[in-house]
């Protein structure tokens, strides 16, 4: 079977996080070390399109500590992490719904 478009929706870092002790900060950062892997994995395998489902309207309605980590990760990942990715597998990201979000530094890098 050819994949042509994998969806993928991330569940679970803040329960991760307390399992692991280890606060929700860092348990966002490494799912962002995660996400690279399996752009990196996807590519091997000819998938042509990759959606990840980053935040949801659910995680926007967390306590406002909770909300920015989440940014601050996200954000760390769009400037720092992916575009070598992207630029090296010769790939393109976009961001959809970020217009949704009332986070203007994420909305920016989205850009």
């Amino acid at each position: 079977m050819i994949v042509k478009h994998l969806g993928i929706i991330p569940d679970g870092n803040r329960r991760w996080a307390r399992q692991h002790n280890i606060t929700n900060l860092e348990a966002y950062y490494l799912f962002t070390d995660h996400i690279c892997d399996i752009i990196r994995a996807v590519n091997e395998i000819n998938v042509d399109m990759l959606t990840f489902y980053v935040v949801s309207k659910e995680n926007l309605k967390r306590n406002e500590q909770d909300v920015f980590d989440v940014f601050q990760a996200v954000n760390s990942m769009l400037l720092q992490k992916i575009p070598p990715i992207v630029d090296n597998l010769q790939a393109q990201i976009h961001c959809v719904g970020i217009d949704a979000i009332d986070n203007e530094e994420l909305k920016n890098t989205a850009k």
